[in-house]
């Protein structure tokens, strides 16, 4: 598994507002937490919950491997965008699991924080 490959592809679609190139690198079965509390269970919920990049400009994701241990991986991130003329700054943690084929089937979103 290439953790930082991944990584750069998801990055590279968010910035460039693909998300059906964001939705490839998630697995059809995936289990993905959105936060804590909410878990989207399918391709479509999914596809709902990205559209909303499309009204994201001036993108900005860094991201750090901090933990790695076979196919899990524990990732802070910190992202920045401008949405309706207002600046907006969010951290947090991803934590994800890869398949064989470098596609993710765990993704849980959570500690995230808007920065002032």
């Amino acid at each position: 598994m290439d953790i930082h490959t991944w990584l750069e592809n998801f990055r590279k679609y968010w910035i460039n507002h693909d998300v059906e190139g964001v939705l490839k690198l998630f697995a059809d079965n995936v289990e993905y937490f959105e936060s804590p509390f909410i878990k989207l269970t399918n391709q479509t919920e999914l596809f709902s919950s990205w559209n909303e990049i499309y009204k994201q400009e001036n993108i900005v994701l860094t991201y750090d491997v901090f933990a790695s241990k076979a196919d899990h991986f524990a990732v802070k991130w910190d992202l920045k965008y401008d949405h309706s003329g207002v600046s907006h700054h969010f951290a947090g943690t991803y934590f994800i699991r890869l398949n064989e084929q470098n596609v993710c089937t765990y993704f849980y979103h959570c500690c995230e924080s808007e920065k002032k």
